[in-house]
């Protein structure tokens, strides 16, 4: 009895554990079924959109396609809702992206526009020297400046700020910048002229656009600064080491209201006075403690000593950004220095020849009576130097060479030598020695060398294919 019931026990033990064996391999079938390939659909899927993602693919919707209806399926759709998320947003980015690319595309054609319009930073008509500044700030501004002959004794000058950015702006820019130049070369006053502007900018100007303008024309015989302003700064008139600003009527900005009346003013000048022409950039430029650059500021930098009109731009740019250090500016800043000419000689030598160098040290040796002899010496030097380089290597068979001397200061000369050669910059020329030349067996460039040991500064610039070459002693 007592074996059979442990038989029958025994049996029922091996039924029970064949049962839950059973059981335990169904479970784990239906797991892997309903759940294990589920979550390997949702993986798939993931790693499919990241590596899109990654990859910068186009994106779209991969979905898992989950079948059930538990917390699987209701993570799966989670997931899809944050695809959806997701792609709405990357292709929103794009699109945001491809409107800034093509403002910034829009901004640096207007930059381009508004800087191949303008004319060369420096400029010499009769004497009189303009050099001039643009300093853009981040965003494209339209500042703009002119000057330009108008006839063969008046010298038209423009300084101006066209409202709005970008190209529509930049061509507006253009717009004004031709509209008063070409109402300046008419034989009509000042005043009627910028009316006329005035009146042409204003008609079908849609976008509202205005251009605040200060225009002025110097008659160079009779030193007679004319001028109207149309909403713009006051220049800055420095005489004898003093700095003012020129009193004149604003009238209104261009643009808005034609044929309005304008109202014109006129300033005589002396030899050596300087005229500072300029937009609301400098003025109105800040420093980390927000305080204006000012005009008080800008009068004090023009009144300090300054031996010609490259020095006192200088100083003003070195006492303006002294001023705003790293702080970013949001406007551009234009200036435009007007140098009135000084007491100058003037030699002309066609088809120049060597024995014209003669002629030239004599005529500057008179010009220079009283002058220090040594300094004077050296002017003879340089004469013979420079006058000799230009007639050999100028690449012209008949060379045209104009000489200017001023009298600066009592201790300042400057010589201007001008010539159509071939371009060529004697600045870049390396100094020499006798010794170096015999070494390497050349002939030349010792002149050179001569000419940058007596002078205390020598500039090289190339204006209307004409070599200018200013030398300061």
């Amino acid at each position: 009895i007592d074996a059979a019931f442990r038989r029958t026990v025994l049996f029922q033990i091996l039924v029970t554990l064949g049962i839950a064996v059973g059981l335990m391999i169904l479970f784990g079938l239906l797991t892997k079924f309903l759940v294990i390939r589920n979550i390997k659909k949702l993986s798939r899927s993931t790693t499919s959109f990241i590596e899109k993602l990654d990859a910068d693919e186009p994106l779209d919707l991969i979905s898992s396609n989950v079948k059930s209806r538990d917390e699987i399926r209701e993570l799966s759709e989670d997931f899809d809702h944050l695809q959806e998320h997701i792609i709405h947003y990357v292709n929103t980015l794009e699109e945001k992206q491809a409107i800034e690319q093509k403002n910034m595309a829009e901004l640096l054609l207007a930059k381009r526009i508004q800087l191949e319009s303008l004319p060369k930073d420096f400029f010499l008509f009769k004497d009189n020297e303009i050099r001039s500044v643009l300093k853009t700030a981040k965003e494209v501004g339209g500042d703009f400046y002119d000057y330009f002959v108008i006839d063969k004794n008046r010298l038209g000058i423009v300084i101006a700020d066209v409202s709005g950015k970008g190209v529509p702006a930049a061509l507006f820019m253009m717009k004004a910048k031709e509209s008063i130049r070409n109402a300046l070369y008419r034989r009509v006053t000042i005043e009627e002229a910028i009316g006329m502007v005035n009146t042409t900018l204003s008609l079908n100007n849609t976008e509202n656009y205005f251009v605040t303008a200060f225009i002025a024309i110097l008659d160079t015989d009779t030193n007679k600064l004319t001028y109207v302003s149309a909403g713009h700064e006051r220049p800055y008139l420095v005489s004898d080491n003093k700095a003012k600003r020129i009193e004149c009527n604003s009238n209104i900005v261009l643009g808005i209201a034609p044929d309005f009346e304008f109202e014109k003013g006129e300033l005589d000048l002396k030899a050596g006075d300087h005229v500072l022409f300029y937009t609301d950039g400098l003025n109105e430029a800040i420093n980390s403690n927000t305080e204006e650059f000012g005009y008080n500021r800008i009068a004090a930098s023009l009144s300090k000593k300054a031996k010609d009109n490259k020095e006192m731009l200088s100083n003003l740019m070195t006492d303006f950004n002294e001023f705003v250090g790293s702080e970013e500016q949001f406007d551009d800043l234009t200036l435009v220095l007007l140098q009135l000419k000084k007491d100058t000689l003037t030699l002309e030598y066609k088809n120049a020849k060597y024995e014209d160098i003669e002629n030239a040290t004599n005529k500057c040796e008179e010009y220079l009576e009283g002058y220090d002899i040594k300094k004077v010496s050296k002017i003879g030097i340089i004469i013979d130097e420079v006058f000799n380089n230009i007639i050999s290597y100028s690449g012209v068979p008949n060379i045209d060479i104009y000489l200017k001397v001023e009298k600066v200061s009592e201790e300042k000369i400057s010589l201007y030598f001008i010539d159509k050669g071939k371009h060529f910059d004697p600045t870049l020329t390396k100094k020499r020695t006798v010794q170096q030349n015999l070494e390497e067996g050349r002939v030349g460039g010792l002149g050179i060398t001569i000419v940058k040991n007596l002078a205390s500064d020598i500039e090289y610039l190339r204006d209307n294919d004409s070599n200018i070459l200013i030398i300061s002693l």
